[in-house]
């Protein structure tokens, strides 16, 4: 062997090793694989279902490939992994963004600041975008609502025939009806169910963004109009973001209404009296933030009376729609917010109407108990009781599960069994007195919630003097005269 060929060999095997560590750190990492070099995958079958729609995207370099040559296609994906996709397919212009939460040395920052730009994706009232948070499918179905918005005026819809059509949230219902219309958005794995609080997936993903392209490379929609003064209510909604208050009123009936700004401004905008003075949306509202913060902020002088549950998806507490004078108050002190930490919940309930609310992370819902709490007093200082439907109560909490009409309620491996006209319940194998008995109503089991709850690990709380319980996963402060 000639000194040649042996400092060649050792070249080759010094450059083998450092391909090879290369290899391991990239797979480890996460680092993707260019297009070009990715014309199949090893998790990606010829009979895949998505498999089209992934090896098309992957070549237009919108959705790219692991190190170690798979898609992994059913790994979820994150908000702003979707609003990035998203960015890509449409190549939409460069753009930055504020969003407390999406740093510029970010690698979704350029992605997601395009997607800003243009009114795909809206940020919370906290200043915050929450990227990290998987991407629902009624997420999807809104982002892509905007943007096809942003690419012309399509506006097909259809009817709603899914068997859980009821469930999806407000805020994406027309949403979901377009994706409906344009075959963008299916049922859930032929399920006959949206499931639209279920997480996205990568081939989800692939999926929907091809079949959104398709429609624009074969419809022909009429041009987007981009003057605010000829929008439809739709189109400011769907370019400046919607701008809706919950509101809790207790007189002359208790019941929620939905204030909406946007609706408000659109009305002024083509009336004859105020057309003349309206502004552009973006400077309407800027300057119409204080006016806000003092409406809403005085409400609270007749609280629990009067109570803003939440502006734009976002508890009150948590916006900054708040006055000097609300900070310091009372009713301050004992609003819910929403928690901190995902997958907590806090239930808030009142004792002169079915309708409740749940905080958790990411959202605020709000719906109905099917009938009016009962509430049982006790001497004080213990808090008092309270008699709810328990089948309803616990829809919108994460962890908790609910079984035969809530005759069965489990959490974190702990469950209580009820008995229908008894008092005495089983947990593990103790039986616990309740301190009323358990009746089915309408295939519902009603019973006292506090007391059940806290035999399988939730806490729970009487905001004294305003007639509210609470009920959440995590501790709940005490103290004389305020929580009990």
């Amino acid at each position: 062997m000639t000194n040649h060929t042996f400092r060649e060999d050792k070249i080759m095997k010094k450059l083998i090793s450092l391909f090879t560590i290369f290899f391991l750190i990239s797979s480890m990492l996460g680092f993707s694989l260019p297009a070009a070099a990715a014309a199949t995958f090893k998790d990606v079958g010829n009979n895949y279902y998505a498999r089209n729609e992934i090896l098309s995207l992957v070549e237009k370099d919108v959705i790219k490939g692991f190190a170690d040559g798979t898609f992994r296609p059913e790994k979820s994906v994150t908000r702003a992994e979707f609003a990035t996709f998203v960015s890509r397919a449409l190549n939409l212009p460069a753009a930055g963004s504020d969003f407390k939460d999406v740093p510029k040395n970010s690698s979704l920052y350029d992605g997601v600041s395009r997607a800003a730009k243009v009114g795909i994706i809206k940020g919370f009232a906290d200043g915050t975008f929450r990227g990290g948070l998987g991407v629902t499918r009624e997420d999807m179905a809104v982002m892509l609502d905007r943007a096809m918005t942003y690419k012309g005026n399509y506006s097909k819809t259809s009817t709603l025939s899914f068997q859980d059509s009821k469930n999806i949230g407000g805020y994406a219902v027309s949403s979901v009806k377009k994706m409906a219309a344009y075959g963008i958005m299916e049922d859930y794995k032929d399920s006959n169910k949206f499931s639209g609080k279920k997480v996205g997936t990568r081939a989800e993903t692939a999926r929907f963004i091809y079949r959104t392209l398709s429609v624009f490379e074969t419809g022909k929609p009429n041009v987007l109009e981009t003057d605010y003064r000829k929008m439809s209510l739709e189109q400011l909604n769907q370019v400046y973001g919607d701008k809706k208050a919950v509101v809790r009123l207790l007189r002359p009936t208790p019941h929620i209404e939905v204030l909406d700004d946007m609706k408000d401004y659109y009305e002024r905008l083509h009336s004859q009296m105020w057309s003349s003075y309206m502004k552009d949306p973006n400077t309407h509202f800027k300057d119409w933030k204080e006016y806000a913060t003092s409406r809403y902020s005085g409400w609270y002088r007749d609280y629990p009376h009067v109570e803003v549950i939440s502006y734009n998806g976002v508890a009150f507490k948590n916006t900054d729609l708040h006055s000097p004078g609300l900070k310091v108050s009372s009713a301050y002190e004992v609003m819910p917010s929403q928690p901190a930490e995902k997958g907590k919940f806090l239930i808030d309930i009142h004792v002169y109407m079915e309708d409740f609310v749940t905080y958790r992370n990411d959202s605020v819902k709000v719906n109905k108990l099917g009938g009016i709490p009962e509430r049982i007093d006790y001497p004080f200082p213990k808090g008092d009781e309270v008699i709810v439907n328990l089948a309803n109560v616990f829809r919108d909490a994460p962890g908790v599960n609910v079984a035969k009409g809530g005759l069965e309620l489990s959490y974190d491996g702990k469950k209580i069994v009820l008995t229908n006209g008894s008092d005495q319940a089983k947990v593990e194998e103790y039986t616990v007195k309740l301190p009323s008995k358990v009746t089915i109503k309408n295939g519902a089991a009603f019973g006292p919630v506090r007391a059940i709850v806290k035999e399988i690990g939730l806490d729970s709380r009487e905001v004294v003097n305003f007639k509210r319980f609470e009920i959440a996963n995590y501790p709940l402060e005490r103290r004389d005269g305020r929580w009990q």
